[in-house]
């Protein structure tokens, strides 16, 4: 039975540190913390469109008034609140099928086909799969810690977040 190459310069599946500056890995070169930065804007940007909708249709829609105390006041229709509530669902949706479902497929949400990146299992360069995705955005909760998590990628050796230390997968440039 074969086994496949480190995907690392060297012997070790870990290089010792300091020992190059942008390790490749199997089909890749890691990918910065602005590059991944980046990607996330975009996925949160794509989440955020249904709102460009129902938050200018709420506010057009809602009645004018005054309040107990003869301040004016705005009150959101029927019509309104399922605009609202409409938006959110779709953000749900569209983050789940962007982040979960669309990564966990292809290795690339929308942001990181925007930015040229895909993530990637860390020992084979592969796509992990939807199941591995959704398990790195569930964990992505121990990258909140005060912004620890999410600024560890600035200075760890495979430009890691803790979530993907949990799930065993990078992030990469592709060519």
């Amino acid at each position: 039975m074969s086994s496949a190459p480190p995907p690392f310069a060297g012997t070790s599946p870990y290089p010792a540190p300091g020992s190059e500056p942008a390790p490749r890995v199997r089909r890749g070169v890691l990918a910065t913390w602005l590059q991944r930065v980046g990607a996330h804007l975009v996925d949160v940007l794509v989440a955020l469109a249904p709102w460009l909708v129902a938050g200018p249709f709420a506010y057009l829609t809602a009645e004018r008034g005054v309040d107990v105390f003869g301040e004016p006041s705005i009150m959101t229709t029927t019509a309104g609140d399922w605009a609202v509530l409409a938006a959110l669902a779709v953000q749900v949706a569209l983050w789940i099928a962007n982040r979960w479902v669309l990564q966990g497929r292809t290795g690339r949400s929308v942001g990181k086909r925007v930015l040229g990146l895909r993530l990637a299992d860390q020992r084979t360069g592969v796509v992990p799969g939807t199941g591995r995705t959704i398990g790195r955005e569930i964990a992505h909760v121990l990258d909140w810690p005060g912004p620890l998590g999410f600024l560890w990628p600035l200075w760890d050796r495979l430009t890691q977040t803790f979530a993907d230390k949990v799930s065993s997968t990078v992030v990469v440039r592709e060519r």
